[in-house]
């Protein structure tokens, strides 16, 4: 099935994860150098592994009859059909979880609303909206 609308994850957020990344390998290899103790490395590498990821990676894709969420590389995917969803609860701006029915079991989603742009957040909400039929 073709998908029919995708969203992507925000610029700044890739960015701060590759820059916190290279900082944190640099500070180890100093610390490397000074004190023989070269952890920073490891966790600077882990920085920049999962901010070049998640460079240009779709997190939402909308389909004709459900919409797949996939937040982080080791996250796992989740397919909701939009006749499953019973309720769109927004704590927040950056807080909104949908609340569906699947095979029998009712499930709370959060959606990754924090990985979005703001006019991504807003198109993405009002195509749910409109999908779901709820308001």
């Amino acid at each position: 099935m073709n998908c029919m609308q995708s969203f992507k994850v925000k610029k700044s957020q890739t960015n701060s994860m590759i820059s916190m990344g290279f900082v944190t390998v640099v500070i180890g290899i100093v610390m490397g150098i000074s004190i023989g103790n070269y952890m920073f490395i490891g966790f600077g590498l882990f920085y920049l592994i999962i901010g070049l990821l998640q460079v240009d990676k779709e997190i939402i894709k909308l389909y004709a009859n459900y919409l797949e969420i996939k937040a982080a590389p080791a996250a796992r995917t989740v397919l909701v059909k939009y006749e499953d969803v019973r309720q769109i609860e927004v704590k927040s701006a950056k807080k909104i979880f949908m609340h569906c029915e699947i095979n029998g079991e009712s499930k709370r989603v959060r959606l990754p609303m924090t990985l979005l742009t703001n006019e991504d957040q807003g198109e993405f909400m009002e195509s749910l909206r409109a999908k779901t039929q709820l308001s």
